[in-house]
């Protein structure tokens, strides 16, 4: 390494530390997405179904209405049919029954929400229980704690992985641009300073900083939620550091020649956010049409979130993400080579 990029590194970790919102859009926002929805899809609390009851008259509701309130599975919101509609349309229950006068059940749902099809199965196999109903064959349900259910455990390699990319493109490119806009970068033109090492910085500084991000990340992840690495340790922090090479190569590329914050705002945003719903950040990409998920295994995003949940749910090691490693690391050289030949003071 030479003097002038020594230094340029430590230029770039001194912009880190001068500005608080880094600290904060770093550190700490990646926490409170984890502490929001780890904390709301992955308590301990035994999960109840929200259905609707519209009392109806007789001793057949009367049983009917107790099978169901007795149920510890179930919350039972009582109200005539207008209420219960409404409560559907806003989700607050998934579905309601209605007892009829020839003593029969009416289940309401939205037939094409399949947790409300499943709901009233359920429900129904409650009513015919309590009505003398038996089961010909004697199951058991043993619920077993496996590591890597847990939504956390899914969510926080995703949610690493959104954290580098953000990071790397809102932080390095919006420098890139401010400096440019600025004039900071012609001053460069009478230093020692090459292109390549200018970009070499950006590459080097944001390693240290994504150091900083896995240490809180996966700190608060192991003391809040037991969230552990099954597999290699080495291979989950390599693809973290290819992937970070990678993304603030794309910022770089980006930002190559762009004089304007506001056009590299909107080209960024173009980028992640298609990522960020395609890659499987907060969801499983298995929602999507085939032909989608096909096309979102070309993305630089997919293969990180991908390697690092092999890593980490499924116990994989250097093998296992092999593929995952070529993409980024492609994506990281084409990336570089373009920033090199597009690169402007």
């Amino acid at each position: 390494m030479s003097k002038a990029l020594v230094e340029m590194v430590k230029g770039r970790m001194r912009e880190f530390r001068r500005e608080p919102s880094a600290f904060f859009f770093v550190l700490f926002m990646p926490l409170v997405w984890m502490l929001i929805l780890g904390g709301a899809f992955s308590g301990n609390s035994h999960p109840r179904a929200a259905i609707g009851w519209v009392p109806g008259a007789g001793e057949f509701a009367a049983r009917v209405q107790k099978s169901l309130e007795s149920n510890p599975d179930f919350t039972v919101q009582t109200g005539d049919v207008s209420q219960q509609r409404k409560n559907l349309g806003k989700g607050t229950v998934g579905i309601f029954v209605e007892p009829t006068a020839d003593d029969h059940i009416l289940y309401h749902y939205d037939d094409h929400h399949p947790d409300a099809q499943h709901v009233s199965r359920w429900v129904d196999d409650t009513i015919q229980v309590a009505f003398g109903r038996t089961n010909p064959v004697i199951s058991q349900a043993r619920p077993e704690s496996v590591p890597g259910s847990r939504y956390i455990d899914f969510l926080l390699p995703g949610l690493l992985a959104f954290s580098l990319l953000t990071t790397s493109l809102f932080g390095t490119g919006m420098t890139l641009v401010s400096h440019r806009r600025e004039n900071l970068l012609r001053r460069f033109l009478t230093t020692p300073v090459r292109p390549q090492e200018y970009i070499l910085s950006h590459l080097i500084g944001r390693l240290f900083i994504m150091a900083l991000e896995l240490m809180m990340i996966l700190s608060a992840g192991f003391l809040i939620f037991g969230f552990r690495v099954q597999g290699s340790w080495s291979a989950f922090f390599g693809l973290c550091i290819v992937g970070t090479a990678s993304f603030t190569a794309l910022a770089i590329a980006a930002g190559a020649r762009m004089t304007q914050t506001s056009a590299y705002n909107s080209l960024v945003n173009l980028l992640t956010l298609p990522m960020m719903l395609l890659s499987g950040v907060w969801f499983s990409r298995t929602h999507f049409p085939l032909w989608c998920q096909e096309l979102s295994q070309l993305l630089p995003l997919t293969a990180l979130v991908d390697g690092l949940r092999r890593v980490a749910l499924e116990g994989e090691s250097w093998q296992g993400v092999q593929s995952q490693l070529g993409l980024l690391a492609l994506y990281g050289i084409l990336a570089f080579f373009w920033a090199r030949k597009r690169f402007r003071w």
